[in-house]
């Protein structure tokens, strides 16, 4: 739908709109002349709670379908990951996300109980594999999640 054509037709009928508003007539596929005539139409109470109550139920159940397609998304790429990770790596890899931040070797030593020198070789590897993100700060290597 043009953008000059459906401003013309709304300006013939004395039809204000937002520019927020004419953004989603703009994107919603709807011809302009049935968009017109809907709001040229002599709406009765009744018909304009159930389309507004409609209208609502669509925006919810895009915004839930939005939100699950995250979410799957989110998990598969966390599944991925993981199948992706060397097995040998694994047990550093998820702490370090738990850890949830910039850490060193040696806070994921404590947690492990394997040596500080094989958690940095265990790091250094992932950051290899460019699972991780690692960063030097006054001489001290923490390492992250991309």
């Amino acid at each position: 739908m043009s953008d000059e054509y459906l401003l013309a037709q709304l300006e013939k009928i004395n039809f204000e709109i937002t520019p927020s508003a004419l953004e989603i007539f703009k994107n919603s596929h709807i011809p302009t002349d049935d968009l017109i005539n809907d709001i040229l139409k002599n709406w009765t109470t009744e018909d304009r709670l159930i389309t507004v109550k409609t209208a609502i139920n669509i925006l919810l159940r895009s915004r839930k379908v939005d939100v699950i397609t995250r979410e799957i998304a989110s998990e598969i790429k966390e599944i991925i990951t993981h199948v992706e990770v060397p097995r040998r790596l694994l047990r550093t890899f998820s702490i370090l996300k738990r850890l949830n931040g910039p850490v060193q070797a040696g806070n994921i030593a404590q947690i492990t109980h394997r040596k500080k020198e094989t958690e940095k070789k265990y790091l250094e590897q992932l950051f290899k594999l460019n699972f991780i993100n690692r960063k030097e700060k006054k001489g001290k290597i923490y390492y992250m999640l991309k």
